[in-house]
């Protein structure tokens, strides 16, 4: 997190849907046949901007910045803008977590355990991420989940 004064549009995104595996056509012996690469996007692929840390965990700088003002009685008010977020491979007590909590909010969930910000803090910074933000920090945390090669980025 960098403590830079900066303001980000609101996006709130409803649904978190996989896109399905990307199909084409191609022709048999005169007959169209249809062909589904179902290992489409499961190989560890990570976007472009993103960086796989030594240690494992993966920082993604937000394209659209977010800054969120914490109130405190025992801290003050301060300001904080979150530009880049550290992701790091789930446990079993993350996934419990998320499979314990209600569908509108595991995607909440799951990017707050695996960046280890507070559930509720987390919450704020989604509902002012943009789309595409929430789409790859989706992708660095599915990155995790894969078996193949860990480091490789989309072109």
């Amino acid at each position: 997190m960098s403590t830079h004064n900066s303001t980000a549009p609101i996006v709130i995104s409803d649904d978190e849907e996989r896109s399905p595996a990307p199909a084409s056509a191609v022709v048999v012996d005169d007959h169209p046949v249809v062909v589904v690469d179902e290992d489409a996007g499961l190989g560890g692929e990570l976007p472009t901007r993103a960086q796989r840390n030594p240690n494992g965990s993966v920082s993604l700088p937000l394209r659209r910045p977010v800054a969120i003002l914490r109130k405190s009685s025992h801290h003050g008010d301060r300001q904080e803008t979150i530009d880049v977020l550290t992701f790091r491979e789930l446990n079993g007590a993350d996934l419990r977590a998320v499979a314990a909590t209600a569908e509108a909010h595991k995607p909440i969930v799951m990017l707050a355990r695996s960046a280890g910000i507070n559930e509720a803090v987390m919450g704020k910074v989604y509902d002012n991420m943009s789309a595409a933000d929430i789409a790859d920090a989706s992708t660095v945390v599915a990155s995790f989940f894969g078996d193949g090669p860990k480091g490789k980025t989309r072109s």
